[in-house]
């Protein structure tokens, strides 16, 4: 998990994506790129993980269920 914080125009976007590219090419394997709403609940990031990593069935209703599950993927 990463931060990236500046001013618009200053080329973020560009350089996280750049790097995500070498890095995927360099271990031969798709990363997963999740992108959250500004002030995101964690109940909603939770969902966001779940839904990204294309889990399967429904999303636990317990936070200490849902991290548990995450964890361990």
């Amino acid at each position: 998990m990463i931060c990236i914080h500046g001013g618009a125009g200053f080329g973020k976007t560009l350089a996280v994506n750049t790097c995500l590219r070498e890095l995927e090419d360099s271990r031969g394997e798709e990363l997963c790129k999740v992108t959250f709403r500004a002030r995101s609940t964690a109940p909603a990031v939770r969902y966001e993980l779940f839904t990204a990593l294309d889990l399967p069935g429904e999303p636990p209703r317990h936070p200490s269920e849902f991290e548990r599950l995450l964890k361990g993927v």
